[in-house]
């Protein structure tokens, strides 16, 4: 039975930070998932940071370099998950942060889109803004016209 979730990793010369990535997604309190890492043609280690895990949640698909968006395209080419969502390979998960998401889509299936908040992290390891501290005011509901003119909910992983 294939799993509810899947989670796209692009990844292009990231492998300093890959390793990370994809700890927190295979340690989510919500395991029902699998992780399609999308080597975007690195030259880096990429490859053999994928290759030291075993667990069988996790997918390598290497393609040459044709940019983020071609790796997204791939992995959801590949995803076998009713829901799918994206980790890029310089960020990390909060251990529930698929668990309260999961929930809400199961528990109302008119929710055609959710995002959690999360926490900028520079690479000095200082601590930015949440993500909902950037939000435009009064934004809910129907927010695809906001969405198009400004991404309040963070990068990527709606």
């Amino acid at each position: 039975m294939p799993p509810l979730v899947s989670i796209i990793v692009p990844a292009y010369n990231q492998s300093h930070y890959l390793e990370a990535a994809v700890q927190s997604a295979l340690a989510q309190t919500y395991a029902d998932v699998e992780v399609i890492v999308v080597d975007d043609g690195s030259t880096d280690d990429t490859a053999a940071i994928v290759a030291q895990y075993t667990d069988p949640r996790i997918r390598y698909v290497h393609q040459e370099n044709r940019g983020q968006a071609a790796a997204l395209n791939r992995g959801l080419d590949a995803a076998e998950g009713e829901y799918v969502t994206t980790l890029d390979a310089d960020d990390w998960y909060e251990p529930a942060a698929l668990a309260c998401r999961v929930d809400l889509l199961v528990r109302d299936p008119g929710i055609g889109v959710v995002y959690g908040n999360g926490v900028y992290r520079y690479a000095t390891g200082d601590t930015g803004p949440k993500f909902t501290e950037l939000m435009p005011a009064g934004v809910s509901g129907d927010v695809f016209d906001t969405l198009i003119v400004a991404p309040f909910y963070g990068p990527g992983a709606a």
